[in-house]
């Protein structure tokens, strides 16, 4: 409740354009951390929905506000790390969510934050699951489940599985270098991926090219009664759109391949297949209604291809996109039917917000973007 009290804080500071009230918000805040740490010291509290759902809404908080935690050094990635604690002790992702919706929800909601927080250029602790890079196992039995788009995410959980792979191979790669630069004594040294590297990325290639291809838009859990409330748009009587979730879903797949050709190959920005996948992300965007709920998925691809982008037009497209999801994270706080929805859109407006000035850097400066990264969260 706490944490809520400070969400709800922040939210009325920026849709009423005052200051936050930083003194009260500390409070909260800090009453949130230590009954969380209390909790963790207890065997009930240290496996419970709530402290679960509690150390996932620190992250996501500390992911989108000015840095609350400064003076204790608590970033998002410990409070992400608590989570996964949590979810170990309760036996691992994969086996909370069998008839439990809020255990399902909790560990969905977590899953997003490790998988794109692994990719957002910073290191966290090892995966829940790190044999199998998979957060669950598949809802039903049906052999095409994995395939079919999840509205939670926009993607599949197929594609889950994969950007997970990409995400720990780009940081094994990310330490290659970092050893390299320490023995180069000031030389100009290439890294290249080891052979076993290419091979793990190649075929992580035509895993995503074969996840694309046979990925299906209508969600296994679009009809299902257990998560109507979960889904987004589900309560303003929105429908899925197939089409649009398909885009969504292609947007993620092609900024993954990006991913894989800069961090796993080292391939330049204007390298063929690199562009290409950028031309393919925006033909996807524009598949896509602006203001609608499949847009807040795609900041992850949006800034991928915009980072990468090399073409005017495709620059301006990614810039323009991008300041309009900033506009509606504001102006949506005045609708009736998005009103028990307009905090997030606000929080959406900070994170977008974040995310765009880092591609700006890139531009800038003309560095990789994940070298630059100092604790933004892409997604």
């Amino acid at each position: 409740m706490n944490l809520l009290l400070a969400y709800s804080a922040s939210h009325q500071a920026r849709l009423l354009n005052r200051p936050e009230p930083t003194e009260r918000i500390g409070g909260f805040i800090d009453e949130t951390v230590r009954s969380l740490g209390v909790a963790l010291d207890h065997p009930e509290g240290a496996t419970s929905d709530a402290s679960l759902a509690t150390a996932i809404m620190l992250a996501s908080y500390q992911i989108v506000s000015p840095n609350p935690f400064a003076s204790s050094g608590l970033t998002w990635q410990t409070h992400l790390n608590a989570a996964r604690r949590i979810i170990v002790s309760r036996g691992g992702a994969q086996g909370m969510h069998s008839g439990d919706t809020v255990s399902y929800f909790l560990v969905r909601w977590f899953a997003y934050l490790d998988l794109l927080g692994r990719l957002s250029g910073r290191e966290i602790d090892e995966p829940v699951l790190s044999d199998s890079g998979k957060y669950w196992t598949n809802d039903n039995d049906e052999p095409l489940a994995e395939f079919s788009v999840d509205c939670f995410f926009g993607f599949t959980t197929r594609c889950v599985a994969i950007l997970h792979k990409i995400g720990e191979l780009a940081r094994q790669c990310e330490q290659e270098r970092k050893m390299m630069r320490r023995g180069s004594r000031g030389q100009d040294i290439v890294w290249k991926p080891t052979k076993e590297t290419l091979r793990n990325a190649l075929r992580l290639r035509e895993d995503l090219r074969n996840s694309r291809e046979r990925s299906s838009g209508r969600c296994s859990h679009a009809h299902d009664n257990r998560y109507a409330h979960f889904h987004n748009g589900s309560d303003t009587g929105e429908d899925f759109d197939e089409d649009e979730l398909l885009a969504t879903n292609d947007a993620f797949h092609w900024a993954a391949e990006i991913h894989l050709y800069r961090r796993l190959l080292g391939y330049e920005s204007d390298h063929p297949d690199v562009q290409d996948a950028v031309g393919l992300i925006v033909e996807a965007m524009h598949k896509v209604k602006h203001g609608g709920t499949a847009e807040n998925c795609l900041l992850f691809p949006l800034f991928t291809a915009g980072c990468e982008a090399i073409n005017y037009e495709h620059r301006e497209y990614t810039l323009q996109r991008m300041l309009e999801v900033e506009k509606t994270g504001l102006t949506q706080v005045g609708l009736p039917h998005l009103r028990q929805r307009s905090v997030f859109a606000n929080v959406r407006f900070f994170q977008v917000k974040h995310a765009r000035l880092l591609m700006e850097r890139v531009w800038c400066e003309r560095v990789a973007w994940w070298e630059i990264a100092n604790g933004e969260f892409i997604g």
